[in-house]
């Protein structure tokens, strides 16, 4: 290996050890003006080396916070560009090495100000969560409320399933049914609900939740009591919610309602994150909101979610089979008609 090989490796050994300072900080939420400041002593830099950075314009100084890379403009506010021009010219091959530092360090610059709020909101969540388990698990009726808002929740994230002819013979056009099925979602919840605790009216849940402080703002839905009867019953009977609600236990009620409403209360006090990296985290705290209530390992319920669709997915299928000989029908029922009407989500 020759000098000048020796002295490139050199530097780029020295460069990777200040770039990795600057890393560690903005991923710890350090702001950029402040990243990557450390004493020389930290560094075990000779004052030749440092002379020989300070010449190619790679370091600058602070007589409090010690050297650091020259990797941030402050008046631009932005990624300085120049040092990685400098590193390229200087490094050769060897910047090769370097530059996956330098993507790392331009993307939380440039992402700064969200990721800066993304933390604020992984911050204040478990603060809300504590609150709203001792709300919820103190008032049996806070308890239903939530619940019933939960799955209305999630059933206002799917289309209900339902087999096209039979829509149609019931008379309703597919724009009126699209209407219907919207107006019905919250008393199919409040009929779910009604396994787990008294609850008559999603209106009334609402005003509970309100009340208590549980929710800040009333959310926005239809009334089915603009719904004739006759209309209930039909759309009842064509997606099939007799299986449903028959098949569907209170505790699995009561978890997938209030996985949906931490959700939804998240949302309301803008805490839900936004990024796929925090909103990965999310899914501690819901595991943690539903266990403390319901007593319940999260998992479990997972399981017996999943064993409860394919009950209903079953009890559908018998019903098409005795009801149509097309097996068409049959074949694409299996294949929608649960995962159409509960689902998790999706930060879970």
């Amino acid at each position: 290996m020759n000098t000048n090989t020796r002295s490139v490796e050199k530097l780029k050994n020295i460069v990777i050890n200040l770039l990795d300072a600057v890393v560690s900080d903005l991923a710890n939420g350090i702001k950029p003006e402040d990243a990557g400041w450390r004493k020389v002593s930290e560094l075990n830099l000779d004052p030749e080396t440092l002379m020989a950075l300070s010449r190619m314009k790679l370091l600058e100084y602070d007589k409090n916070r010690g050297v650091r890379i020259r990797f941030y403009d402050e008046k631009a506010k932005s990624y300085n560009r120049n040092v990685r021009e400098i590193l390229k010219r200087e490094l050769g091959l060897y910047f090769q090495e370097v530059s996956e530092r330098f993507m790392q360090i331009e993307y939380f610059v440039d992402s700064w100000k969200v990721l800066s709020e993304e933390r604020r909101k992984i911050h204040e969540i478990p603060e809300v969560i504590e609150w709203l388990i001792k709300r919820i698990k103190t008032d049996e009726k806070v308890l239903t409320s939530a619940v019933v808002i939960g799955i209305w929740r999630m059933l206002d994230e799917v289309e209900l399933p339902a087999i096209v002819d039979e829509v149609l013979m019931a008379g309703f056009s597919p724009r009126d049914w699209g209407i219907i099925i919207t107006r019905v979602k919250p008393y199919l919840a409040v009929t779910l609900a009604r396994k787990v605790g008294d609850v008559t009216d999603i209106n009334e849940a609402v005003e509970i939740l309100l009340r208590k402080g549980v929710l800040i703002s009333k959310p926005s839905m239809p009334s089915f009591s603009l719904l004739e009867t006759k209309h209930i019953k039909e759309v009842l009977s064509i997606i099939r919610w007799k299986y449903v609600y028959e098949l569907t236990p209170p505790e699995l009620i009561k978890f997938i309602g209030l996985t949906w409403f931490l959700i939804h209360v998240l949302e309301e006090r803008n805490l839900l994150p936004q990024t796929e990296e925090y909103a990965r985290q999310i899914q501690r705290f819901i595991k943690k909101f539903v266990e403390e209530i319901t007593g319940k390992k999260f998992d479990k319920m997972l399981n017996l979610m999943n064993w409860v669709l394919k009950k209903i997915d079953e009890r559908v299928r018998q019903d098409l089979a005795r009801k149509y000989s097309n097996e068409r029908i049959v074949f694409e029922s299996e294949l929608i008609w649960t995962s159409n009407i509960f689902v998790l989500p999706q930060v879970i």
